[in-house]
């Protein structure tokens, strides 16, 4: 596993409220499913499953967020981070469509829990990609492909345009995407748990997985002071971690074995845009992971996208990463 020297001194942390540490997992206790990671995925996958009745327990290994989704650019956006055009070539147009659909009830989820829990969680609207260099009629193209196949609205900007919005001589063309948002991701994270809490759901901080293993139909799942049994676990770790994903469980070894959990995904999600399938919300915590969990070290954007790992760093469909050249995003406020 890799170790990222994160620190609590960060804008994200001064700028919110955790509260009280949450205790560390102490003896052994019994739940429907035990969650293993506290990030986006893992809390959202939590506070959907205990606003259906299911008893949850979620272990996280330090603080609530404490890696990706709580230090990340804050940006929610339809789409994966690995593009339309990488998506179709993978799985198809019709497939691309229905992710891209679904993609949409990520977006919509957050805007809405936001709306109903903390609004000034919520910090702008509208994400503008500019380009650093002339890109003749990409945005153009750009926009247009975007409304022609995925029915999304996007603005193509002129470099006379984007330098006056920007009130900068840096940039080129640009493309206005009016349905993203800009949100404060650690006390959107923050509210989740909270949220999660108050649904029954009960939250172990400092409570590391270091194992996982099978006691007849069940799984113990222990932490150095502790254990969980349950009838499933979910894994939401770091992309960081390359320790728990060895445990011999049905999904972690999809996991390892990417094509079979990519052609899963995308079959369940497109029968499920297609009407197929008539509750969509165990996607949603897929959704938000494959979208929001990125950080300098690598994205956790499941199977659909690349990871930016780049010693250098790159610009990806949108997002920065330092030290690379090509799009740059900025926020409209």
């Amino acid at each position: 596993m890799l170790t990222p020297n994160h620190s609590m001194t960060t804008w994200y942390e001064a700028t919110a409220k955790r509260g009280n540490l949450r205790p560390a997992l102490s003896g052994a206790i019994e739940a429907d499913v035990c969650v293993i990671g506290g990030g986006l995925a893992g809390l959202t996958t939590a506070l959907e499953l205990s606003r259906r009745g299911v008893p949850v327990v979620l272990l996280e290994a330090n603080r609530l967020a404490w890696a990706a989704s709580g230090r990340n650019g804050g940006f929610v956006s339809n789409g994966f981070a690995a593009g339309n055009g990488e998506i179709e070539n993978r799985v198809g147009r019709q497939a691309s469509r229905a992710l891209y659909e679904l993609s949409r009830l990520g977006t919509e989820y957050v805007r809405r829990e936001i709306a109903e829990g903390e609004p000034a969680i919520k910090m702008g609207e509208g994400w503008l990609g500019a380009l650093r260099h002339d890109g003749g009629s990409a945005k153009d193209d750009e926009a247009g492909a975007a409304m022609r196949w995925y029915g999304q609205e996007k603005q193509a900007l002129s470099v006379a345009e984007t330098r006056a919005l920007l009130v900068s001589e840096r940039y080129f063309q640009s493309s206005l995407d009016p349905t993203a948002f800009h949100i404060h991701p650690l006390r959107y994270a923050l509210m989740l748990a909270a949220k999660l809490e108050t649904a029954g759901g009960r939250i172990f901080e400092n409570s590391a997985a270091i194992s996982v293993s099978r006691n007849g139909t069940r799984h113990v799942v222990r932490t150095a002071d502790g254990a969980v049994t349950a009838a499933h676990v979910v894994y939401c770790v770091s992309s960081l971690d390359r320790t728990i994903h060895r445990a011999e469980d049905p999904i972690a070894v999809q996991q390892r074995r990417g094509e079979a959990f990519h052609s899963g995904a995308v079959g369940l999600m497109a029968g499920a845009a297609e009407g197929r399938v008539d509750d969509l919300a165990f996607l949603k915590p897929l959704l938000l992971a494959c979208r929001q969990g990125n950080d300098g070290g690598g994205r956790r954007h499941a199977r659909l996208a690349r990871p930016c790992n780049r010693p250098g760093g790159e610009i990806e469909q949108g997002h920065f990463s330092p030290g690379g050249g090509g799009d740059g995003s900025v926020q409209r406020r």
